[in-house]
């Protein structure tokens, strides 16, 4: 708090500070996919016949059209694993195994769709 008082008072411009914090977990998936990206990725894993993985991206991205360009959101995990944020410890605690299980899983198919199958500027981005 002293350092953030310090900056305001001692700069002539804008104050910039950066949070870190993993309280939640490590947001290594991407909130945001171009239209374009994901749908480069859909056909990579289709081709790859990795049906299974197709489904969980269609159920954790939806198109926002409202987007310009469109781009496909990660759904808010409370939205899909209910419990996420139950006050019922246990049940909160086997819906975050739900969550480490389909982080993981989308992680693999990001960096698989990512590896050799996609644009430069798109395997830098998407491969973990």
């Amino acid at each position: 708090n002293a350092e953030i008082h310090h900056c305001r008072s001692s700069s002539v411009g804008v104050a910039y500070v950066q949070l870190f914090g993993d309280r939640y977990g490590p947001n290594v998936l991407p909130t945001l996919i171009p239209a374009s990206a994901f749908d480069k990725i859909m056909c990579v894993m289709e081709d790859a016949g990795h049906l299974d993985e197709v489904v969980l991206f269609t159920k954790w991205y939806h198109l926002d059209e409202n987007s310009v360009p469109s781009v496909y959101k990660l759904q808010p995990i409370n939205s899909l694993i209910k419990d996420y944020l139950s006050s019922n410890k246990q049940k909160q605690q086997w819906a975050e195994m739900e969550w480490a299980e389909t982080v993981e899983k989308l992680e693999q198919s990001l960096s698989f769709a990512s590896e050799g199958h996609m644009e430069e500027n798109w395997r830098e981005t998407y491969q973990t």
